[in-house]
């Protein structure tokens, strides 16, 4: 393990947030393996393999025609709350 991967990646978070908002596309270089390697293809490249099964499938709930059954916080509170639960290795359920 690295101790650098478990630091804040300012590019990074930059690199997540520019694929959400489409100011940046996604390459389909490469897809994620069936099995683990023994080297990883490093957290840029994870994400943007990743990209388009989590975000380019999903639906906008946002969108006109959908109704949620819930009104969660808004999705930069959210983000920012995950960020800094993700950084201490919690979650929301458990502070």
């Amino acid at each position: 393990m690295n101790p650098e991967d478990f630091q804040p990646d300012e590019q990074l978070l930059l690199h997540a947030v520019a694929l959400l908002t489409g100011s940046q596309m996604a390459e389909p270089s490469q897809r994620l393996p069936m099995s683990l390697p023994e080297v990883g293809i490093g957290a840029d490249a994870a994400l943007s393999a990743m990209f388009d099964d989590v975000l380019g499938r999903s639906r906008d709930l946002g969108a006109p025609g959908f109704f949620a059954h819930m009104d969660p916080p808004t999705p930069p509170i959210t983000w920012a709350m995950h960020l800094w639960t993700a950084s201490r290795n919690q979650n929301l359920l458990h502070p």
